[in-house]
């Protein structure tokens, strides 16, 4: 499978951890693309942003990190829109995961999270959701459990309730579910990527065990 290993060229942290990354995918047989990751600096898109959600409530409170959100959600944007227009399914990897497996013919219909068995014990989510635990013995490809904790919680968002992806370092996507995502945008509007990527819009399923985890250092350049 062909990831887009998003990075910032002007970040050395950011730069080693994508070295590592790069060399973890290539190793376990996935297909690198090395993307330069855009910034508040090279923000190049025009879309409108969604009203009620999380990333509009940053642009009244906190420019900069509202500025940062923007850009992280655009780097999604240009994927989904080289995924439909390649017409193959592909995976987005942030520089701080790392490869411990290959990839598998998984089917799926729109979107394949590549690293839940980890992706509470990292980053914003560490520690949030202790009690929540993924069954032992799971098929290859499963769908969300009803019991998955994170659901959008945003008072006025459309999404409100929804379950949202857990964090966007890892995840495949399929040209049916790029298009769908990009339907999102042009319909409601731009939002924080983690929120934006949520089962209103798209199936989300994940693999069983998770071929990717994470570096040991959280660089939080999402943050602003």
């Amino acid at each position: 499978m062909k990831c887009n290993l998003i990075y910032l060229p002007d970040h050395a942290g950011s730069v080693e951890q994508s070295s590592s990354a790069r060399e973890s995918f290539e190793r376990n047989g996935w297909t690198v693309e090395m993307v330069e990751g855009i910034t508040p600096k090279t923000y190049r898109g025009d879309h409108k942003i969604m009203a009620g959600g999380r990333l509009s409530g940053f642009s009244a409170e906190d420019n900069k990190k509202f500025a940062t959100k923007r850009a992280c959600v655009t780097n999604h944007v240009e994927f989904w829109e080289r995924v439909v227009a390649s017409g193959e399914t592909q995976a987005f990897i942030e520089h701080d995961a790392i490869a411990f497996s290959a990839p598998q013919a998984w089917e799926f219909r729109d979107v394949l999270i590549l690293n839940l068995e980890f992706a509470f014990d990292f980053g914003a989510l560490k520690g949030k959701f202790k009690n929540f635990k993924l069954d032992a013995l799971l098929d290859s490809v499963n769908e969300l459990p009803h019991n998955y904790p994170l659901t959008c919680k945003v008072p006025n968002s459309p999404y409100k309730g929804s379950m949202m992806i857990a964090g966007t370092a890892a995840y495949a996507i399929t040209p049916q579910g790029a298009t769908k995502m990009l339907d999102a945008v042009e319909e409601r509007g731009l939002e924080q990527s983690d929120y934006i990527i949520n089962d209103m819009n798209v199936k989300l399923e994940y693999c069983n065990p998770s071929p990717v985890r994470f570096n040991s250092r959280n660089l939080r350049t999402s943050h602003g």
